[in-house]
C-alpha cells in the first residue's frame, strides 16, 4: 500500500534530478512524500477502524434489540396463554385431580398430567417455540397445583381414605349437604347402584368408583345404566376419584350415563339432563340422550 503512495513522489523526484535538479532536494522530497502518504494512510485506517467499530456496535445493538423483542414476545405469549388457561380453570383442576396420584412416600406422580398438557395446548391453540412452551407447561403446572390446593377447603375436594364403602358414604354426605336425599344401597344390594339420590322430583342412580391405579372402564357404565332402570331412577351417574377410559366415555355418551369426578357432586343438579331427556331415558333405556360431561368441558 505504501509503495503505491510513494511511487509517484519517487518518479517525480527522479525526473527532477534527471533534468539537473539537486539530489538532496529529490531525496527530501521523497522522504516528505513518504511521511505525508504514511500519515494519510494511517488516518484512513483509523477512520476505517472507527467506521467498522460503529458498524459492529450497530450490529450488536440490533442483536440485543432483537433478543429483547423476542423475549418480550415470549413474555406476551405466556401471558396470553395464562389467560386462556384461566378460562379453563375448572377443567384443568379436574384433570389434575383425576390424573395425579401419589406414591407410597407421598410424592405426586405427574407423568399422566404432563401427557395431558400437550392435548390441552392443542385443543386451545397454544403453540410456540419449544423453550417457551416448556416454560409455560412448568408455570401452568404450578398454577393448577395452587388452584387444587386452594380448593381443598371444599368438603368435596378430596377423599383421604382408601375404603370404597367409606367413599360411597362420603359421596352421599356431599349430596346431602347440597340438598339431596341420598342413601347408600350397599347393605340392601343395589344391583350396581351405590347411592340413590332424590331432589326436586328427580332420582339419580349413582355408582361410586374409588380408583387409584387406573381409569374407570366400560363395566361401571354398563352396570349403572342397567341398574338405573331396576331402581326406577331417571338418571344414571358414575362418580369416580379418577379418570375414565375413552371407551367408557363413548359408551356413556351412547347410553346417556353421566360421568363425574367427585369434586363435581355439589353441581350434580345442574349437570343432570332436563326433565324431557330424563323421561325419554326411562321409556327408551337403550336409546338415551347421549349426555356426557367430559372432563375437558367441566
Amino acid at each position: 500500500m505504501l509503495n503505491i503512495f510513494v511511487a509517484p513522489a519517487i518518479i517525480a523526484g527522479m525526473i527532477w534530478w534527471f533534468f539537473g535538479g539537486d539530489f538532496w532536494f529529490w531525496f527530501w522530497t521523497g522522504v516528505l512524500a513518504l511521511v505525508a502518504w504514511a500519515v494519510l494512510y494511517f488516518v484512513f485506517k483509523i477512520a476505517e477502524g472507527r467506521a467498522q467499530s460503529r458498524s459492529d456496535a450497530l450490529l450488536r445493538q440490533k442483536i440485543a434489540d432483537d433478543a429483547a423483542a423476542e423475549e418480550q414476545r415470549q413474555h406476551d405469549d405466556i401471558k396470553r396463554w395464562h389467560e386462556i388457561a384461566r378460562g379453563h380453570k375448572d377443567a384443568l383442576t379436574l384433570r389434575y385431580r383425576q390424573l395425579v396420584t401419589k406414591d407410597v412416600y407421598g410424592a405426586e406422580l405427574l407423568d399422566a398430567w404432563r401427557k395431558e398438557l400437550p392435548r390441552f395446548r392443542k385443543s386451545v391453540g397454544i403453540a410456540g417455540r419449544e423453550d417457551t412452551v416448556a416454560s409455560f407447561d412448568s408455570q401452568i403446572t404450578l398454577i393448577v397445583q395452587a388452584w387444587v390446593k386452594a380448593a381443598t377447603s371444599s368438603p368435596a375436594s378430596a377423599f383421604i381414605s382408601g375404603d370404597p364403602v367409606e367413599y360411597e358414604r362420603w359421596c352421599a354426605e356431599i349430596l346431602r349437604q347440597n340438598g339431596w336425599d341420598a342413601s347408600t344401597t350397599k347393605a340392601s344390594g343395589g344391583q350396581g347402584v351405590d347411592i340413590i339420590a332424590k331432589k326436586g322430583g328427580r332420582t339419580a342412580a349413582i355408582q361410586c368408583k374409588l380408583y387409584t391405579s387406573g381409569p374407570v372402564g366400560n363395566k361401571a357404565v354398563q352396570e349403572v345404566h342397567a341398574a338405573a332402570g331396576y331402581v326406577d331412577a331417571a338418571h344414571a351417574v358414575v362418580v369416580s376419584s379418577g379418570d375414565y377410559t375413552p371407551s367408557a366415555r363413548q359408551l356413556a355418551a351412547k347410553l346417556g350415563v353421566l360421568l363425574l369426578h367427585h369434586s363435581q357432586l355439589p353441581k350434580l343438579e345442574a349437570l343432570l339432563p332436563g326433565k324431557e331427556k330424563a323421561e325419554s331415558r326411562i321409556l327408551l333405556p337403550n336409546h338415551g340422550s347421549g349426555l356426557i360431561i367430559p372432563p375437558s368441558e367441566k
